[in-house]
């Protein structure tokens, strides 16, 4: 997730393909099954220029372009720098999104 985003609102994309590629949404048309761990209720969708971004608890979800030739890695988590902490990722203990104050 990224760290800037508002609750369900994609604030990383900007529609030009060089820009987007790096953290590509996931799209996701409708919410299907889910692993047993996660309440399918968590999830969501938002429309990004015209794509179904697949939300969850608020955050919109993308993935790190390099990590897609190998599945499960992280490597976006250390992007631009190691332990800039702008890029996170999310799971079962990840908190609903909300306004900072």
């Amino acid at each position: 997730m990224f760290t800037h985003d508002l609750p369900n609102t994609n604030k990383f994309s900007n529609n030009d393909p060089v820009h987007d590629a790096n953290w590509p949404i996931v799209e996701a048309s409708a919410i299907g099954t889910v692993p047993s761990v996660f309440n399918t209720a968590d999830f969501s969708t938002i429309t990004v220029f015209g794509k179904s971004q697949l939300v969850y608890k608020g955050h919109p979800l993308y993935y790190f372009g390099l990590d897609a030739a190998t599945k499960g890695n992280t490597k976006g988590v250390s992007f631009p720098t190691p332990g800039a902490a702008i890029w996170q990722i999310t799971n079962t203990t990840t908190a609903t999104a909300t306004i900072a104050p």
